[in-house]
């Protein structure tokens, strides 16, 4: 499975120089995911690339932190901040990205509005940005 995750275009490109190999998110997906396809937001407001997911880690916040804090690009106090009023913490390790040759629009991998945090992404428009 495939889903669109919408980053922020500093930790985006965090991501393509291999910097930061975590993605924290306050829900797990329901369906297991392969690979995500990175939408950055504004003023990007474009897909860039993608990465493959490793594997995906839930726990709670302190056993998250002390495992991830290398690798999320976060200040402690922006992490414990993102998951204020929460128990647990969702960690995505990420792997092998790749930035697109060119930025491509949502609606050309059949997306007309921009995630929230994600969105799946139908199995026959999961390769588009390869393409490219």
């Amino acid at each position: 499975m495939v889903a669109v995750f919408s980053i922020h275009p500093y930790y985006a490109e965090l991501i393509f120089l291999g910097l930061k190999s975590v993605e924290y998110r306050k829900t797990i997906l329901k369906n297991t995911v392969e690979k995500i396809i990175i939408y950055e937001t504004g003023p990007v407001s474009k897909v860039v690339g993608e990465a493959q997911v490793s594997h995906v880690l839930v726990g709670g916040l302190d056993e998250i932190w002390d495992i991830t804090e290398t690798r999320g690009c976060l200040q402690k106090e922006d992490y414990f901040q993102y998951y204020v009023n929460r128990n647990r913490a969702i960690a995505y390790f990420l792997k092998n990205p790749v930035k697109y040759k060119r930025e491509m629009h949502l609606y050309e991998f059949g997306i007309k509005n921009p995630p929230q945090s994600f969105c799946y992404l139908r199995s026959e428009v999961a390769t588009v940005g390869m393409q490219h």
